[in-house]
């Protein structure tokens, strides 16, 4: 069953990369967010269907995610760090910024903090981030974290395209 399940997998990921590499090719992003968006979609049409019910496709979820998170940190450079001390200083002042907006708002709307956190770094980090942030407070929470990653991520790629094309049209 293992090898089903991750031969499922890898075919997604396989078609994600290639189709995100064509598409990328015209000119619209890069290949790497298209494989994220397409993977994202197909994974999302197949979770109602028997590829989502299928036993043992939470452990499955479970290697490939780490598998992510380790490829995630192997392609970090340490190195660079002190290259750029303003980006890591303005860095630091926008997660502040962000956790004092996440603390009132969640005040406001009378949310716990698992949910504020979790929605935290679903903006800051990724859905890999987010999915283990979740798991640690409760496994329930993964497939929410997940989703709110992705849509973040999708919105946040495309609004951040768009404000791109606005300062390339205004200089």
């Amino acid at each position: 069953m293992w090898a089903e399940k991750m031969g499922v997998a890898l075919v997604i990921s396989s078609i994600s990369r290639h189709l995100g590499q064509a598409i990328a090719a015209m000119g619209l992003l890069n290949p790497m967010i298209w494989a994220i968006i397409i993977s994202s979609l197909l994974g999302i049409l197949a979770a109602p269907t028997a590829l989502g019910k299928m036993t043992g496709a939470n452990e499955v979820s479970g290697v490939m995610l780490y598998v992510v998170v380790a490829l995630i940190g192997a392609e970090v450079n340490l190195s660079a760090i002190g290259q750029a001390p303003m980006y890591i200083m303005s860095g630091f002042m926008i997660l502040a910024i962000h956790g004092v907006l996440m603390l009132i708002i969640g005040r406001m709307m009378k949310m716990n903090l698992h949910l504020i956190g979790l929605a935290s770094i679903a903006n800051i980090g990724s859905a890999p981030s987010a999915a283990v942030v979740a798991a640690a407070y409760d496994k329930n929470l993964v497939p929410v974290a997940v989703i709110m990653a992705l849509i973040g991520s999708m919105l946040g790629s495309f609004v951040g395209l768009t404000v791109s094309e606005v300062i390339v049209m205004l200089s």
